[in-house]
């Protein structure tokens, strides 16, 4: 999305959109799970407002995406084991008895 597109609209009309994404998706998951203890932080739905936006104003446009690098693999698999050993750890309530 670097370079065209709505990445041309004003810096203060882009980011009043970019909040209004994010307000939008915030409410729409407090509508859908009101009793839900988790926050409502984060900024997944206001970057899926923008890409939808480019989608809808570009529909025939080619995005890019960063692909990994074979060198950069080898960190992703590690971390995803780390990743797993915790969550497996907490599940089973042994990562407070660890040594740390």
């Amino acid at each position: 999305m670097e370079g065209g597109g709505v990445a041309y609209w004003t810096h203060a009309g882009g980011f009043i959109f970019y909040l209004s994404c994010g307000a939008l998706a915030a409410l729409a998951q407090w509508f859908f799970s009101v009793e839900s203890e988790v926050p409502l932080l984060g900024a997944s739905g206001a970057i899926a407002g923008v890409m939808g936006a480019y989608i809808l104003r570009f529909p025939t446009a080619r995005i890019l995406t960063f692909l990994a690098n074979p060198n950069d693999l080898k960190r992703f698999y590690v971390l995803v084991a780390f990743q797993t050993l915790i969550r497996y750890l907490e599940e089973n309530e042994t990562i407070d008895q660890l040594p740390i």
